[in-house]
């Protein structure tokens, strides 16, 4: 599975995107405990065996999962990552298990709330200017705390390191007993737009 990503991609093989665009799926095999091992040293981790077995076991060489465990690693210390990939659940092909366990260590509602927002706007977001809008910055502080290695963040800018989190806020928000409800999901639409009301030229830029 390529993942959740269009095919219109400048460098992407021919030969792939001819076989995607014939219908064909193309398998990506699962990282061995050796590609593990050379993917966290190209991203600067050097790590006991131990701890990469651990990452392998929790990510089943699942490459878009082993990029959100670097980075929710990197900076923490070697002691705690043992504890931090025992709060991971076993991934079973399903990367929703991951998101949905994070979801439930939610305790504000209003951290919810800008999610879905995050997830409606199309471009890099400004934070600081959601927290303005918003007036929510413990929800902000709580979704920096929880949710920022699911992000690419620069300086105050947030995107969604991959796309299958975004669908996944898109879906989750929306939902009302557990279904796709359209007024859920046009809410968050409305309160977009209220954001902007007072500069419209700018409201282009984020959706």
């Amino acid at each position: 599975l390529l993942g959740s990503q269009k095919i219109e991609l400048n460098d992407l093989n021919y030969n792939i995107k001819k076989s995607l665009k014939d219908g064909r799926i193309i398998n990506i095999n699962p990282f061995n405990l050796s590609e593990v091992s050379k993917f966290l040293k190209h991203n600067d981790l050097n790590l006991n065996h131990e701890i990469i077995s651990e990452i392998t076991r929790v990510s089943e060489g699942h490459p878009t999962l082993l990029g959100i465990i670097v980075k929710n690693i990197r900076e923490k210390p070697k002691n705690d990552i043992l504890k931090i990939l025992s709060t991971y659940e076993v991934y079973n092909g399903k990367l929703d298990i991951i998101y949905d366990q994070l979801w439930d260590q939610i305790t504000q509602e209003g951290v919810k709330n800008i999610l879905g927002v995050l997830a409606r706007l199309r471009r890099e977001i400004d934070i600081q200017l959601i927290a303005k809008k918003t007036q929510q910055f413990k929800e902000i502080q709580e979704l920096n705390d929880k949710f920022r290695h699911l992000f690419n963040i620069k300086g105050n800018y947030w995107s969604f390191y991959h796309n299958s989190f975004r669908l996944y806020l898109e879906n989750k928000t929306a939902q009302f007993l557990s279904q796709y409800n359209e007024e859920n999901d046009r809410s968050f639409h409305k309160q977009i737009v209220s954001f902007f009301e007072d500069s419209p030229d700018n409201f282009i830029e984020f959706i």
